[in-house]
């Protein structure tokens, strides 16, 4: 049965085009397809995470050496590698690039390494050490004053954009003693997904192993709200208003 359902998508895909649309004048994409095919170094353990600059002029990849490289979108060519890879590092699982600034990428590491790259001149200039952490996902709030990291230990923690020192850290639980556990207390298994509001720079969403979606407002220090699956498949709704502090 699902072989077949694959198969009939597949064929349906194959009837669809790209249409104009008389009034705009602009082409309509209605299938997925590969516009370009961009060859990357042999040597570089696997794609991690990628990354369009704000302006959409450079793609950052990162790889699971440590490498990023920083691409021609329109070309495929590499315009700079940030730093040369080497076996000892390991993959960069996130990054994002300074909203305000785009020669200023911020990466995350599988060793719990964040790194502050101008990509003007390709210098490094600051390294951050997240102690006995795997970071899964970082991200910059709408006003690019604070970017969050999260992965491994549970932890969220809120850095100074500016600085790149914390401002804030949301401590996990302590799922195994089971005290002043609830749904909103945080995750109880690694987290592999942040993102911030892109309007509203005081909420986040989170999600993780433990099965579920959390939205936290950092001003009020509190997870607001939680997704989870029901026993039938569905979903819980999320409020449709946050308090914004």
């Amino acid at each position: 049965m699902a072989h077949r359902k694959l198969k009939d998508a597949i064929l349906a895909a194959g009837e669809l085009a790209v249409n104009v649309d008389p009034e705009e004048g602009q082409e309509v994409y209605t299938e997925l397809c590969v516009r370009q095919r961009v060859y990357l170094s042999k040597d570089t353990y696997g794609i991690y995470s990628v990354r369009f600059s704000p302006d959409a002029r450079h793609l950052a990849v990162g790889f699971g050496n440590g490498v990023v490289q920083v691409l021609n979108p329109e070309t495929g060519t590499v315009a700079r590698e940030l730093p040369p890879g080497h076996r000892a590092r390991q993959a960069v699982t996130a990054m994002s690039y300074y909203p305000k600034h785009t020669n200023i990428l911020v990466t995350a590491g599988a060793d719990g390494i964040i790194c502050v790259y101008n990509m003007d001149t390709g210098w490094q200039a600051m390294t951050i050490k997240e102690e006995d952490n795997e970071i899964h996902a970082l991200d910059f709030c709408c006003d690019a004053s604070v970017y969050a990291t999260a992965g491994k230990d549970r932890q969220i923690r809120l850095y100074d954009s500016r600085t790149s020192q914390i401002a804030k850290v949301f401590e996990a639980p302590d799922f195994k003693s089971n005290e002043n556990l609830t749904l909103t207390s945080g995750h109880s298994r690694r987290i592999f997904a942040l993102r911030f509001h892109p309007e509203e720079r005081h909420i986040f969403l989170t999600g993780g192993w433990d099965n579920s979606v959390k939205v936290w407002a950092p001003s009020l220090s509190l997870c607001l709200s939680v997704c989870q699956p029901s026993p039938k498949g569905e979903r819980d709704p999320l409020p449709a208003k946050y308090p914004t502090g």
